[in-house]
């Protein structure tokens, strides 16, 4: 994706992907995105300094992600992403879980 920014913030581009295998009731996924500055703004725009929403910030994380599924329509997931490369950003581990309905 493209993320065309204003008022001396410069655009990015955005990139996902994800693989996956399935097996009986389980999916493991392992998922990668990130984030390339275009250095193309203002010098003199900081904005948030490692925030969310700092001028020129890249990175790049990745890391798996397993679902259940109970039954055709409920199920759950976990999954974990750590940076590899961060630039202008805070960095560490991110966990998530959740549950899914189906209808």
């Amino acid at each position: 994706g493209f993320n065309n920014r204003v008022e001396g913030y410069s655009d990015e581009v955005r990139y996902n992907l994800e693989i996956g295998y399935s097996w009986q009731k389980f999916i493991f996924i392992m998922k990668a995105n990130g984030v390339e500055t275009l250095r193309n703004g203002s010098d003199a725009v900081l904005g948030g300094e490692g925030g969310l929403f700092a001028n020129n910030q890249q990175y790049l994380v990745f890391g798996p992600e397993i679902v259940y599924s109970f039954n055709e329509s409920l199920g759950v997931n976990a999954g974990a992403v750590t940076a590899t490369r961060a630039e202008n950003v805070v960095s560490g581990i991110a966990y998530r879980v959740g549950v899914f309905f189906k209808l």
